[in-house]
């Protein structure tokens, strides 16, 4: 594993690079702005009656680039976050977050619609896929979990059952869990805030 100055973990395998980074929610606004749309990672510049700052998901960039296999295959399905204080977060779906979305979207005319539509366009282009990564290729995306609650100081992120090898049938024949340590103060809003990471890797 190695650990750079923007927060992120890699896990390497030869010339495999597997790394997650937790984003921030202003880096999130920064990059959904640039390419235009409403941000469905967060609640952008809406200012709640308490004058705090909210979080309306976690959420971190997966990237994997492979130049060491002929194909890789991560699920975004199976990607786990586990708290210190015991609980488990799984990752949301695009059906989970367009059923989220379609709360707000109160008819199906006027600007609650509009955002709702650019919201869809922009978590189909951002998500991270379960898309094939073949030799000379790499993916990226975003995995999104539930906010985490204030009281949550460290996290483990893992990554399941990642197949590296496939057999004649295209069957997985090697897989490996890579799994990610992150750190926070609790009581923060967000715990992006203020990370600090540690690394390890499951086999």
């Amino acid at each position: 594993m190695t650990i750079a100055d923007d927060g992120s973990l890699t896990f390497g395998q030869g010339r495999l690079e597997v790394t997650l980074r937790p984003m921030t929610d202003g880096e999130l606004d920064r990059r959904t702005q640039a390419v235009g749309g409403v941000s469905p990672y967060t609640y952008e510049d809406v200012v709640f009656e308490d004058g705090l700052a909210r979080s309306r998901f976690t959420v971190f960039l997966l990237s994997v680039k492979n130049y060491e296999f002929p194909k890789v295959v991560i699920d975004p399905a199976q990607v786990e976050l586990i708290a210190a204080n015991g609980r488990h977060y799984w990752t949301l779906n695009r059906q989970q977050l367009e059923t989220y979305f379609r709360s707000y979207a109160t008819g199906y005319r006027g600007n609650e619609y509009s955002d709702f539509q650019e919201r869809m366009d922009v978590l189909n282009g951002t998500m991270y896929t379960d898309d094939a990564v073949f030799s000379g290729q790499e993916n990226e995306g975003y995995v999104v979990f539930p906010v985490l609650h204030e009281d949550v100081g460290a996290v483990e992120v893992v990554v399941h059952d990642a197949a590296l090898r496939f057999d004649f049938r295209d069957v997985p024949a090697e897989v490996v869990d890579i799994g990610y340590r992150f750190e926070r103060k609790v009581g923060k809003k967000s715990w992006r805030e203020s990370p600090t990471r540690t690394a390890s890797v499951v086999h």
